[in-house]
Order: C-alpha cells, then structure tokens, then sequence
C-alpha cells in the first residue's frame, strides 16, 4: 500500500498517512520512516551496492590498455565507461644486435618483437690492416684503407759526413710491409759553425771571424768551407801599452797610464824644499812653493804678513826667529866682556 494507519479493535482507521522517508536504490524499494514498510518503485539510477570490472586490459610496448567499465553488483548495469592507457616504452636488449651495414635492439617483451633504435654504423677509422670499429655498437664494418698506414718506420737511412753522402731512408708500413715513401741522398760537405771576431787588446789577445766544422776538426775562413785554415792563422796577437813620457797625478800620487787603463811606476809625490817666491812685508802677505821631483806637482802656501820688522824675508819665520835668537845671545856676550874689562882695570 501507499499508507500507514491505525485500526480500532471495531476496525476503524485513524491517524492514515501517505508513506514518507527512505531511499529507494536500484534493488529495493524504500523503506517509511515512519512504519518501515517498503514503498514505491526501484530506483534505477539510484547504485549504492558494490561495483565490478568488464573489459580491462594491461597496457603494453605493443598495444594500449583499457581500464575497464564499471558495473552495478545489484543490477549488473554499466553504470562508468573505461578509458584507454597508452603504450608503455618498450624494453631494449642490452646488446646490439647487427649486420653488416646496421646496428639495432630487439625489445625483450614477450610477443612484441619491436626494433628500437636501428641505425648505420658510424666512426672509427678504417686502416690498411683493418676495418673502421663502430663507436655505438663496437663491430667492425666496411672495408680496408689500403692507403691508411699507421705503423711505418724507416728503413736503410745513413748519416752523411763530410766526405761521404747519405741517404734519409724509405718509409715502410710495418703492417702491410708495404714502401709508401722513398727517401732522399743527402749530400757530403761540411757543417760550418761561425765563430765570432773578438778584438785585440793590450792584455789579451783576439780572434779573426772563422768557421768550424761540426763533423770534423778542420778551420775554415769562410761559410763555404772552400778554404783550410790553421788555429794559429786566427789569431790576432795582443797590443804593446803605451805610457809616453807623461806623469799623471792627483794631491797624492803620480803615474804613467796606457790609453787602455793600465797604469805603472804609481808612487807618492817627492817634493823638494820650501822656495820663497814673494816676501812677505809688514803690509802683504807672501807666497812659497815646492815641487815634486819626478812629476813636477807644485804645491804653494802664504806667507803671513810680518809687522816686526820691514826687512827682507829671506826664508820662513822659522829663520828669522833663530836669527833674532842668535843677534840677542851675542849681545849679551859682548855686553858681559865690557864689564869683565871695567872691572879688572879698577882692580888693579
């Protein structure tokens, strides 16, 4: 029914009312909040059971997954649809395979088979006794370079000397054992070496320009090596010195000098004795001079104004001291005879 009500024991209805409350899903009906009774019709869209899958499917290298549709456990009614997954990468195989021209790898995924990165083989270096070696994969492709030789030496040089020529060698690859070179003759001849001129002096002596060789002891004159010559012819024989009849001096010393430098006979000045050249008066001032024997150095002093007396200087005031001395000591010797006689004639 569609109501709820109460009888009386006489059978009369009281209090009826429509059913109220509840939920109706897509199983069963809802159920009055008020008596309980089940009412009215299922809901179909109305899902609160548990749900299942139909359709999923893993995602592989291969092909896309689904995750699937979702159904009603109540009504097994589709009620979600799936959605695809996209391929997975697939798996490479840790080694190359190859041929003999391309390199690549297989996907490891069972039923899938793919080839992922296939590609020529590329760098290395191809050698007359080798194939260029792949820088990806490491196997050896294409041909041989009969013209790459990386291995040679050479073989049946000689060294020239000064008389007798030599030769470079020829070039050999010691892989093929193949002559990819000849080589050259190289003339016989001195190898000069210049020695520098070095002047003459008055203390060594000097040296011409001249050559050496470097393979033999022989002297050469010129670059060329056209023209022998001696060690003895070389040499340029060191100068005489020339002192000249000159003493140099300063306030000390005189000497000899060469125009080099050198010098000789160095020796303290020898002066002579005092020679006055201006007597001094009791108003100016003299002059005296001595000069050294040897070199002729003068050296000249002032004689000092003389305010005693106004005679003549005849030499320094050491002299005329003295001579003072001498005319005073005489007087004095005649002065005591004059008494002596005095008093031996009264006496008597």
């Amino acid at each position: 029914g569609t109501h709820h009500f109460h009888t009386c024991g006489c059978g009369t209805e009281f209090d009826k009312t429509e059913h109220t409350g509840g939920e109706a899903t897509c199983k069963v009906q809802a159920s009055c909040s008020v008596c309980g009774t089940a009412y009215g019709e299922l809901n179909a869209n109305n899902h609160k059971g548990t749900t299942y899958l139909v359709g999923q499917k893993e995602t592989s290298c291969y092909e896309p997954g689904y995750t699937g549709d979702t159904y009603c456990s109540d009504c097994n009614v589709k009620i979600a649809t799936g959605t695809s997954i996209e391929m997975s990468d697939h798996s490479p195989a840790s080694v190359w395979s190859t041929d003999d021209t391309h390199h690549w790898k297989e996907c490891t995924v069972v039923a899938c088979g793919n080839i992922v990165d296939k590609a020529e083989h590329t760098g290395g270096e191809a050698t007359c006794k080798a194939k260029a070696v792949c820088s990806v994969c490491n196997v050896a492709y294409g041909s041989v370079n009969a013209n790459n030789h990386k291995n040679t030496e050479v073989r049946d040089a000689a060294t020239e000397s000064c008389t007798t020529p030599g030769y470079t060698g020829d070039t050999w690859c010691k892989d093929c054992e193949t002559k990819i070179a000849t080589g050259t003759d190289i003339p016989a001849g001195h190898k000069t070496v210049k020695v520098p001129a070095v002047g003459a002096s008055h203390e060594n002596a000097g040296n011409i320009e001249y050559f050496t060789c470097s393979g033999c002891e022989l002297l050469f004159s010129d670059e060329a090596a056209t023209t022998v010559i001696t060690l003895a012819d070389t040499v340029i024989a060191k100068g005489e010195h020339s002192y000249g009849d000159t003493y140099e001096k300063d306030a000390d010393n005189h000497w000899k000098a060469c125009a080099c430098g050198n010098i000789i006979e160095k020796a303290a000045h020898t002066y002579g004795d005092w020679k006055v050249t201006k007597e001094a008066t009791a108003t100016e001032e003299g002059s005296k001079e001595k000069t050294c024997s040897v070199c002729g150095d003068t050296i000249t002093e002032k004689i000092p104004v003389d305010k005693d007396t106004n005679s003549p200087q005849t030499g320094d005031n050491s002299n005329l001291l003295l001579w003072i001395a001498l005319l005073f000591v005489s007087g004095s010797c005649l002065t005591a005879c004059v008494v002596f006689k005095k008093r031996t004639k009264q006496s008597r």
